[in-house]
């Protein structure tokens, strides 16, 4: 039985306004209303919207007139008449009144969004409460770290031994593993699609975050080998108008190796930290023999759903034990240098899925994300422009003191109150801020397409949420009130009798207060362009940071891959043209932020000595180095001419440097592959 029942409050308040003669029919429709809305939503919604149909209700038809020494609708007419009057009459004033605000406001109004959509991330899953990722730090002799690759067996053994985990899965995106990009088709067409997105899942992944299903049984839709989950805009692509569960698709035209489509799924959310549109199975996968099985490899992003009520802090504690019973008999059989130490020296954290956007600073991971940092950032300037936006404002006002000054004296002397003038300048300072931000609502709208090439965003106004408008309605009114205040008050304060002598100063005080503000406003305007010309300055620098190689004039051909042996023709063919001046052949780029192949190495023989450098390793042709317009320091470029060049590699001064290698030209290193 449910004992809710109407706020009180609300009931109170529409008593006090309400007009008697609709007051009890009123009240009995709303509680009808809140009744039933009890049994479709929950207390708090149903109170919510109790409340809204309250505020709803306050309209000149339905407001019970008040007897008393001056009628309040009347004065709030006469107060909205002459502040109407005062603002269609001071046009440019008005102008560079309502502009300065409206600047300050579509600002604001910008950044807000911005905020907002910084903060949506990863909200959407239905138990995100319940869903981690898994986290490995380590601080091991002075280097310190954390990153999210574990091994392929890793996943099955925190559900093995955790009771506390209901499920753990994980994914591979590894270009290295033929994932990333692919040429793609269905199996009754001859011509392919270069794709990105593509990314090895587990079965288990899709029940963690139970990702809604268009087509197909979520619970079986990557089950059985060979099989693939691809999104709806996908879908559409290649399936238009069907449902493609159960049809064909063929990646880099493997026809021995066909992918059955085990169901379509609604597109990640630009919200999402997962943006994927093809998702293979992991069921039956190996990469290389032995390597689903092999504690060596860490290759794999995991995460775990926890049981109802398990404690992620004390779960994560009891994590170490995987290193303990794992890890640590692997490197102690290999003969890796301080094992014992370094078990000791790493732990796992739980980080919870709505943080890994904001929250992933010194996390090395394979998906972008954001900075809370720079939300909070953010948040303060908007704060800033905003409170810039009043004072100007308030300063406009006190400006104009001299030209009201005669106006209260007279309302002094002919008998009005000073509430009554500090009213009538407050109702004219909520029509600045209404008018105001209707036009700064205006502004930003049409600056929004700018703003979200600026922010790399796909933001757009929520006009269709019912919260929209009681929260701007709101905003405008306490902005105007908490502008007008001072304004209000120091007006209202003018003594009639200095100001019908001609004498409107107010003394020390008051040209105190306003040049504090102005201080204050140039202050803070200064600091925020210095700030601004500062962050040009530093993203001018990255811009035009020489990084090693040519970026400018270098393009990437993508989905060459499946051209296999006649890729050497196509290369051929491409320095035939004249606008092409070198060419060459590669899997990886030199850069962050793309797909990368990281690999141990240490000096030959060294192996069980020297902990190894991690590195990350390309495969090129002899034309890569002039291509790029790299530099070589020490050495020579591959020669195609040489044989031996065949297990050449080139590095970099940092990776010989960390190698301890003053003169590397000859020198031989290692990985677990191969030695070179």
């Amino acid at each position: 039985m449910n004992n809710e029942t109407p706020p009180r409050l609300a009931r109170q308040f529409l008593n006090y306004f309400l007009r008697k003669n609709l007051c009890e029919e009123v009240r009995g429709d709303l509680e009808e209303k809140f009744y039933l809305d009890l049994k479709k939503k929950s207390a708090f919604k149903a109170k919510l919207n109790y409340w809204y149909q309250v505020v709803n209700y306050l309209r000149p038809f339905a407001i019970q007139k008040r007897k008393s020494h001056l009628n309040h609708y009347d004065m709030f007419q006469n107060y909205f008449k002459i502040g109407w009057r005062s603002l269609s009459k001071q046009r440019m004033y008005s102008s560079i009144k309502i502009g300065g605000f409206a600047l300050g406001i579509a600002a604001c109004s910008l950044i807000t969004l911005f905020i907002k959509d910084e903060m949506s991330y990863d909200l959407h899953y239905p138990d995100g409460d319940r869903i981690y990722r898994v986290v490995v730090a380590y601080n091991f002799k002075g280097e310190a770290g954390k990153d999210v690759w574990f091994q392929a067996p890793f996943a099955n053994a925190l559900r093995e031994d955790y009771p506390e985990i209901e499920k753990a899965g994980r994914y591979n995106s590894s270009e290295l593993f033929g994932a990333g990009s692919k040429e793609i088709r269905r199996a009754d067409r001859i011509e392919n699609t270069y794709e990105e997105g593509f990314v090895y899942f587990d079965q288990e992944l899709l029940d963690i975050f139970k990702l809604p299903m268009v087509y197909g049984n979520p619970a079986h839709a990557l089950d059985e080998p060979n099989t693939i989950v691809i999104t709806k805009r996908k879908s559409e692509k290649y399936f238009p108008h069907e449902n493609p569960v159960g049809k064909t698709l063929l990646l880099n035209d493997d026809e021995k190796k066909p992918f059955k489509i085990g169901g379509v799924i609604e597109d990640f959310p630009a919200t999402s930290h997962i943006q994927f549109d093809f998702m293979m199975t992991m069921k039956g996968v190996e990469f290389w023999k032995g390597e689903q099985s092999t504690w060596n490899a860490t290759n794999y992003p995991t995460y775990v759903l926890l049981r109802k009520g398990a404690d992620a802090n004390q779960l994560q504690k009891k994590l170490t034990g995987i290193i303990d019973k794992y890890l640590l008999p692997v490197w102690l059989k290999d003969g890796v240098p301080d094992a014992k130490v370094m078990a000791k020296s790493a732990w796992f954290e739980l980080q919870p899925v709505k943080d890994i956007y904001l929250r992933s600073e010194g996390i090395q991971d394979p998906v972008s994300h954001g900075d809370i940092r720079f939300v909070w950032l953010f948040g303060a300037i908007a704060l800033f422009i905003l409170i810039l936006a009043m004072i100007n404002f308030i300063n406009l006002s006190t400006a104009k003191s001299a030209n009201r000054a005669k106006e209260v004296g007279l309302r002094k002397t002919v008998g009005s109150l000073r509430i009554n003038i500090i009213n009538q300048f407050l109702t004219e300072s909520l029509i600045y801020s209404f008018f105001s931000f209707a036009v700064g609502l205006l502004l930003a709208s049409l600056l929004l397409p700018y703003f979200n090439m600026l922010a790399a965003k796909s933001i757009v106004f929520p006009w269709n949420e019912w919260q929209l408008f009681p929260i701007l309605i709101g905003a405008a009114l306490v902005v105007g009130i908490l502008a007008g205040l001072y304004p209000a008050f120091y007006l209202s304060s003018f003594n009639p009798a200095s100001v019908l002598k001609g004498n409107v100063s107010r003394g020390s005080k008051s040209a105190t207060m306003r040049s504090s503000l102005v201080v204050f406003q140039f202050t803070t305007s200064v600091v925020l362009i210095i700030a601004t010309f500062i962050i040009y300055r530093q993203v001018e620098y990255i811009l035009n940071k020489k990084v090693g190689f040519d970026k400018d004039q270098v393009m990437l051909i993508q989905g060459t891959n499946t051209l296999g042996k006649e890729i050497k023709t196509f290369k051929d063919e491409l320095l035939q043209l004249s606008q092409v001046k070198s060419a060459t052949i590669s899997d990886f780029l030199p850069i962050r932020g793309t797909k990368r192949n990281g690999n141990g190495f240490t000096n030959e023989g060294r192996d069980k000595i020297d902990r190894s450098v991690g590195v990350q390793v390309w495969g090129v042709d002899y034309d890569y180095v002039k291509t790029l317009g790299m530099k070589i320091v020490n050495g020579r470029n591959f020669d195609e001419k040489m044989a031996s060049d065949s297990t050449g590699i080139i590095i970099n001064q940092t990776m010989a440097t960390k190698l301890g290698l003053k003169n590397p030209i000859g020198k031989r290193i290692q990985n677990w592959q191969y030695i070179q």
